[in-house]
Order: C-alpha cells, then structure tokens, then sequence
C-alpha cells in the first residue's frame, strides 16, 4: 500500500484535522483525524504545514471522492471510530460502526466528531 500525496487523498479538512488516504489496486483506507485544540498540538508541532486550517471546532461534515483511484469501487466502506482524549478505553477505541455506502459516482459522506480518529476501510 502507498499514501496519496496532499491534495491528491490527503491534506486538511475544512473544520480542522486532517486526513490521508492509503491504497493498492485491491484495497483502499483513509485514516481522519479531528483533534481539537486540547489534543491538538502533535499535529501542530509535527504535520508541516498540512495543518493550516488548525485544529477542529467542532462536528463537521466531510465529501471524499473515491472515483479517481484506479480500482473497483467498493459498494460500502467498513468504519472504526476512536474518541481522543484522558478517557481512551477499550469502549472507545476502534468502535466498529455501521459501514458507509459509497454512491455509483464514487462520494462517500460522513459526519465527524471533534477529537476523534476514523477509519474508513475496504
């Protein structure tokens, strides 16, 4: 697997965070991050530059466009999300959710939580 390069799968997210997305000609991941300013500061010290749009404010709603990768377009994508914080567990950490379905024009939509990581996987 191999990451997309910043603005061709990853890069900052309009209401703060970031994302990348990992591929091959078979498998497809994209790993989301939207630490707010308490958990904020690894990626502010350590993403050169990738974070300009800071940390995350709140819940924010996100479009990823999957028909440009050079595969079949899975029909749902599996989701782990994991809550940031002092009260990671067990219960919150890669808590499976249900999958997304990814449209016939290759979108997938999600809401996403401040200080949380999701997965989005094939």
């Amino acid at each position: 697997m191999h990451y997309l390069l910043q603005g061709r799968g990853s890069g900052p997210l309009q209401g703060g965070g970031t994302y990348v997305t990992f591929h091959d000609s078979e498998h497809l991941t994209i790993v989301i991050e939207t630490a707010g300013a308490a958990v904020g500061s690894f990626c502010d010290a350590n993403c050169n530059g990738v974070c300009q749009l800071g940390p995350a404010t709140g819940t924010q709603q996100a479009t990823f466009e999957l028909q440009k990768l050079k595969f079949q377009l899975p029909k749902t994508l599996a989701v782990w999300r994991t809550k940031l914080g002092n009260n990671i567990s067990n219960e919150t950490s890669f808590q499976a959710l249900p999958p997304l379905a990814v449209s016939s024009t290759g979108k997938v939509s999600l809401t996403l939580e401040q200080d949380t990581i999701y997965t989005l996987s094939t």
